[in-house]
């Protein structure tokens, strides 16, 4: 019997599947990383993009058990790909309170927020909170703070690729809000967003000061 009422568009893979897709992102993002090119760089190892995975996760999988299980086997499988392209292919050591850390987020944080959206799905006030807080949560992390402040006068010029990352991460937050479906409910999650951004802003960077490997 499904964990879930049926959604519009579930999309059903195993748990081997998430798994297979999460290694593949994972040498791709240490890729990146490697590539000297700035923003992907950022991109790929920022938690903006660990946040909007997450939410795509509990989008598409068919119900909220689904969906951490989903979750667990994609980024746990995301750090293995990482960490062996950094320790076989470039001979990097790892520091391990660094991956104890990311294994916390993958095996805890998103698993539980993947269930929180996927279990949003049919109530839909609940959803547009939830979207709303996961996109603050995408600002805060990313490049949107320092993009605005130029736009608006209060830092000199940060370059053509924090630009971009300020540009990618709006995208990202807007991506998570229209998410939601409907244009009332996205509207109530940007609105969301828009309220909840300092709160969360301050709280994260008094977290990610304290845990310097986020």
């Amino acid at each position: 019997m499904p964990d879930q009422r049926s959604v519009p568009w579930p999309i059903v893979l195993t748990p081997m599947a998430w798994a297979v897709g999460g290694l593949v992102v994972g040498l791709v993002t240490k890729w990146a990383d490697e590539s000297g090119i700035d923003w992907l760089g950022d991109l790929g190892t920022g938690l903006g993009v660990w946040i909007v995975a997450t939410v795509l996760i509990g989008r598409v999988a068919r119900g909220w058990r689904s969906a951490a299980v989903a979750a667990v086997g994609f980024f746990a499988a995301m750090l293995i790909g990482y960490y062996a392209y950094t320790v076989v292919i470039l001979g990097y050591p790892v520091d391990r309170p660094t991956v104890a850390g990311w294994l916390v987020l993958a095996l805890l944080a998103c698993p539980l927020l993947a269930a929180i959206v996927a279990w949003a799905r049919q109530r839909p006030g609940i959803a547009a909170v939830v979207h709303g807080l996961a996109a603050a949560g995408v600002m805060s992390v990313g490049y949107f703070a320092i993009g605005w402040q130029e736009i608006v006068g209060g830092m000199e010029d940060i370059g053509a690729d924090h630009r971009l990352d300020a540009l990618l991460t709006t995208v990202m937050a807007l991506a998570i809000v229209g998410l939601v479906g409907r244009f009332r409910w996205a509207l109530v999650a940007a609105i969301v967003a828009a309220v909840t951004y300092l709160p969360i802003d301050l709280v994260l960077t008094e977290v990610m000061w304290r845990l310097p490997m986020l």
